[in-house]
Order: structure tokens, then C-alpha cells, then sequence
């Protein structure tokens, strides 16, 4: 399973839908969300798994680059809310292959 390669439309079709500009390539991050849903594999059993699913959605998007200048909060969110769900999926996948 190509963890990284599933993560790339993620990042094309939020910098299409919203015109945000990422600091690094969508691979890239992709292959940086790959490396961290790994790690949280590793803790899916964990009672913070959630806890620790929202730090690594922060770090991915710090790195990404991706914040709300125009639409304030709502780009934050959907931001959060698609990488959070992409992340706990991916660790829970790998997890349980």
C-alpha cells in the first residue's frame, strides 16, 4: 500500500478548491503525512490516539504552509478536518494490514 501516493490528491484538490499556495510540493507533504500516519499506527490502540492524530495534523499543516489569511477560521478547519481524517484512516489502515 502506497500510504504517500493516497495523500497527494488530498493536498492538489485543497490548494484547487482554495487557491492556497503550499510551501512545499503536494508529494512532499505527501510523503511527510505517509511517514507520520506510520508513526501513529504505532499508537492506534493508544486511549490519546486522537490526541496524538491532532498533533500530527498540526505539524503537517505547519509544514504545509497552509493558513487563513482571506477566509479566516473556515480554511483553518477544513484544513484540519481533512488532514485529521486522512491521518487517523492511513494509521488505522497500516495499523491493521
Amino acid at each position: 500500500m502506497n500510504v504517500a501516493r493516497a495523500f497527494e490528491p488530498l493536498f492538489d484538490d485543497f490548494v484547487r478548491e482554495t487557491g492556497v499556495a503550499l510551501r512545499s510540493a503536494s508529494s512532499e507533504l505527501a510523503e511527510y503525512a505517509a511517514e507520520r500516519s506510520a508513526h501513529l499506527a504505532t499508537l492506534v490502540d493508544d486511549p490519546d490516539f486522537a490526541i496524538a492524530v491532532r498533533r500530527e495534523t498540526s505539524d503537517v499543516l505547519m509544514r504545509s504552509g497552509i493558513t487563513a489569511v482571506r477566509e479566516g477560521d473556515a480554511l483553518d478547519d477544513r484544513a484540519m478536518e481533512r488532514v485529521y481524517t486522512a491521518l487517523a484512516i492511513a494509521a488505522r489502515l497500516i495499523a491493521f494490514a
